[in-house]
């Protein structure tokens, strides 16, 4: 379907985005949980619940650019959890991935039961999504900063959840993925709260236009608690 694969490639976008604003701003760009479960996830329709050729694949480089978002976390992270001591950073990383790997593979079978493999992605995936849409709008509001972000990820966020949106109808009117209450409020939801996230951004990013200086440089990210 070429409005999903539109979306696809532009997560794939938007990941490589990611990282790369990650290193420039020495941060991290992505919320940790939702980091983690969005490795959970892919991890599960890569190698468990696998998909044929083109999905595969798309999972697969999902998968791949998560581990360089992941390596922004490594790298970065510690500074950003000053209340955690350095050596407790990893261990306390690692249990926060296994918990997420468990809560995503509960939450893929609880769709699943009684449906399809496709029923099961889908509203998984929704339901992570929003999680992390309003992941990203408290780290912005904790860190009250644009480190690690950007306008152009915030917009891509937003119209690939439109295309999704787009495709989760006419999957619901061909019969791959069923329709419900649900369904409904978690596309509107993302949506709204990347719409949000986008509004969020550029206010934080005019605001502090003035302290980067007339050449537009960056200063450091507050070093403070981020989600």
């Amino acid at each position: 379907m070429t409005v999903i694969a539109a979306s696809n490639v532009l997560w794939l976008v938007i990941y490589l985005l990611i990282i790369r604003a990650g290193i420039r701003d020495r941060s991290y760009g992505m919320p940790v949980v939702a980091l983690c479960v969005n490795l959970a996830w892919e991890a599960n329709y890569t190698f468990v619940r696998p998909y044929e050729g083109g999905l595969w694949l798309t999972n697969a480089a999902w998968l791949l650019l998560d581990c360089g978002i992941l390596y922004t976390v490594v790298r970065y992270g510690p500074a950003e959890f000053r209340p955690l001591p350095a050596r407790l950073f990893l261990p306390s990383l690692a249990a926060l991935m296994v918990m997420c790997w468990f809560g995503t593979e509960a939450l893929i079978r609880h769709f699943e039961a009684g449906s399809t493999v496709e029923n099961g992605a889908t509203y998984s995936a929704l339901a992570l999504n929003l999680a992390m849409s309003g992941l990203f709008l408290a780290m912005l509001a904790q860190r009250r900063s644009a480190a690690g972000q950007s306008r152009v990820i915030a917009l891509g966020k937003l119209l690939a959840g439109l295309g999704v949106a787009a495709g989760v109808r006419l999957w619901v009117r061909d019969g791959t993925v069923n329709g419900s209450a649900l369904l409904d409020f978690l596309v509107v939801s993302v949506v709204l709260l990347d719409a949000a996230y986008l509004a969020a951004l550029h206010a934080v990013a005019r605001a502090r236009a003035p302290e980067a200086g007339p050449a537009g440089a960056r200063r450091p990210a507050p070093r403070t608690e981020a989600p």
